[in-house]
């Protein structure tokens, strides 16, 4: 360990995301395989989507379709894979009002749009019939959450496809 420059590992460059996660609830008249299929249109190879049987608040079935990401590579890679207008769409409305007390970022997707591969946020901030997406936030003592979140959304809005 002699010798090594360690200094990098504060850089903002290496700041990022500790999971990501994505979650669509469907009810027993969506179509499951559609949502799943894009669900896996930015993912990164490898990441699997678990679905859960569960019920709602008064007992209808429902399918829950959920990806954790806990790799930083595939964090990357799904961030990556993410439209840009959707990074951009946080940061024009305000990081502030999304990063909770426990460092995650949270963003609702439009689920209609999202099935037709359109990465918007939803129109309406609780919007029932949406993907949700929950970022933890790579952030340290001496650093402000919300710089930190900010700059791994523009980092990834220089980055994504268009």
């Amino acid at each position: 360990m002699r010798g090594r420059i360690y200094s990098h590992w504060l850089t903002p460059r290496s700041m990022g995301a500790h999971s990501m996660e994505w979650t669509i609830i469907s009810s027993s008249v969506d179509d499951v395989d559609m949502m799943a299929l894009a669900l896996e249109s930015i993912l990164p190879e490898g990441v699997e989507i678990e679905y859960e049987n569960v019920k709602s608040h008064h007992g209808a079935g429902q399918t829950m379709l959920r990806s954790r990401l806990n790799r930083k590579r595939d964090i990357r890679g799904s961030m990556s894979l993410v439209q840009k207008g959707l990074w951009d769409s946080i940061l024009e409305t305000g990081v502030e009002s999304r990063v909770d007390d426990s460092k995650f970022l949270h963003a609702r997707l439009d689920l209609q749009r999202f099935v037709a591969g359109e990465h918007v946020l939803a129109s309406r901030p609780r919007s029932r019939h949406s993907v949700k997406l929950r970022i933890k936030i790579e952030c340290y003592p001496g650093q402000e959450i919300i710089d930190e979140a900010t700059s791994l959304l523009r980092r990834y809005a220089e980055m994504a496809k268009d």
